[in-house]
């Protein structure tokens, strides 16, 4: 039986294979019955597959923290080095982001 994560990802993108794999219970959720999941997402193109999660929260953090400092470095006058670097600061975030899925 498939996931709620894993039945809408196929009806979404049919020659996607998912699976869907338990993740462990955190101490705030001991009384929440159902296992919380975390989707796997496992492409097949010219018989190579890749597989692709969603990131950890200390990555998805980090990456909130780099476009941050961009959106800051772009919005506020005289930051210096945030000012010169905020496109690099974006780019990063997204970056990191995409590792985070893909690895």
């Amino acid at each position: 039986m498939l996931s709620p994560c894993s039945a809408a990802l196929q009806r979404a993108i049919p020659r996607v294979a998912v699976a869907a794999r338990p993740v462990e219970k955190r101490a705030d959720s001991a009384h929440d019955p159902a296992p919380l999941h975390r989707c796997t997402v496992v492409t097949k193109i010219r018989g190579n597959e890749m597989k692709i999660h969603a990131p950890s929260e200390t990555i998805f953090w980090i990456a909130v923290a780099l476009l941050v400092l961009a959106l800051v470095g772009q919005f506020v006058p005289d930051m210096g080095f945030l000012n010169q670097y905020d496109f690099w600061l974006s780019i990063s975030a997204s970056l990191v982001l995409l590792l985070g899925c893909v690895v």
